[in-house]
């Protein structure tokens, strides 16, 4: 990772203007010094120490907080501390927000609750409506997104044309994406224009504020939407990409408008049986980001997310990171 590089995503993170500067020489242990690089970090205005582990596969979270306490000890007047690293795996990071322990993985996620107040009052300034959790019509904008379909600042219009919603549930989730600092939005005339982003920026940004696309699960015969064509999902869908070997038992993913519409009458079947298949009523039309017949790796991530097998997790970490790579790691200078 160079320099630049973290700046960089900071300030594409935050929308504040970050500068990494120089080394700060602390009175702590010999095994510190050497198993962590030092530096200041300026960030809106604000003074931070910028540690960086040596390297970034055998970071412990637990282990650097008793280191933590070394460092605090002699730590020079700062607003604060945070871990800098890059190609964080997604055990650790969760391990880390779960500890409060602030990090930036630079080209993946950036946790820094102190950031806070300051992005927060930017993103304020534009009286634009943030949210927990985006609404399903936003989050198919953000995989759309996702999709590398837009490639091109996109009208509400051509969007609404795309998928499927009003040109005015459109305008509102522009609203919320933009307010939500997760994608820019320029106005131009009486048009608003969403432009597209560096996939793995978009998702790191966006992660926190996504849910799960599915609404309920059903199981059916399979033969009731043999005609459907419907993308294959959940755990079926990482056996078909070759992360797991499949279940016996079919998943399918259908949104839950279309389910509503003409197959809401459809018996369900009360356990696994000879021809029966599990179908997820999804938030949102998985169809849209299926081409291939598979749901999109994005909203599978999510789906599985908080599944307890260890094995589910390691391919969801692997799915995602190939869908959306980050940089190359290069030391900083």
């Amino acid at each position: 990772m160079t320099k630049s590089s973290l700046e960089e995503y900071i300030l594409a993170m935050t929308g504040l203007h970050a500068v990494l500067g120089e080394e700060v020489s602390l009175r702590a242990p010999l095994f510190i010094r050497q198993r962590y690089g030092l530096h200041a970090l300026h960030v809106g205005g604000r003074r931070f120490l910028a540690i960086r582990p040596d390297t970034s596969e055998a970071f412990r979270p637990a282990a650097f907080e008793k280191h933590l306490r070394e460092i605090s000890k002699a730590m020079p007047d700062m607003t604060g501390y945070c871990v800098i690293t890059r190609g964080l795996a997604g055990y650790v990071r969760r391990r880390m927000t779960e500890r409060g322990i602030p990090f930036v993985d630079v080209g993946r996620q950036l946790y820094w609750p102190q950031l806070g107040a300051a992005c927060q009052e930017k993103v304020l300034k534009a009286h634009l409506p943030s949210a927990d959790t985006l609404s399903p019509a936003s989050q198919a904008v953000v995989m759309h997104l996702l999709s590398g379909e837009i490639r091109q600042p996109t009208s509400a219009k051509a969007l609404s044309g795309r998928l499927g919603y009003t040109t005015m549930s459109i305008s509102r989730c522009l609203d919320e994406i933009e307010g939500s600092g997760i994608a820019p939005v320029e106005r131009k005339g009486r048009e608003r224009l969403l432009h597209p982003q560096d996939t793995a920026t978009l998702w790191a940004r966006a992660l926190p504020l996504l849910q799960s696309p599915v609404r309920k699960v059903v199981r059916i015969m399979e033969t009731q939407i043999a005609g459907e064509r419907l993308p294959l999902a959940g755990l079926t869908a990482l056996g078909e990409l070759g992360r797991l070997a499949a279940p016996g038992e079919a998943t399918y993913a259908i949104w839950a408008k279309t389910w509503n519409g003409r197959l809401q009458k459809t018996e369900t079947i009360p356990i696994e049986d000879e021809g029966t298949c599990l179908v997820e009523l999804w938030r949102y039309d998985p169809q849209l980001f299926s081409p291939s017949g598979v749901v999109d790796p994005f909203s599978l991530y999510l789906s599985l997310k908080g599944n307890p097998d260890e094995r589910i997790e390691k391919a969801l970490e692997e799915l995602t990171e190939n869908a959306a790579p980050a940089e190359k790691s290069r030391p900083l200078r």
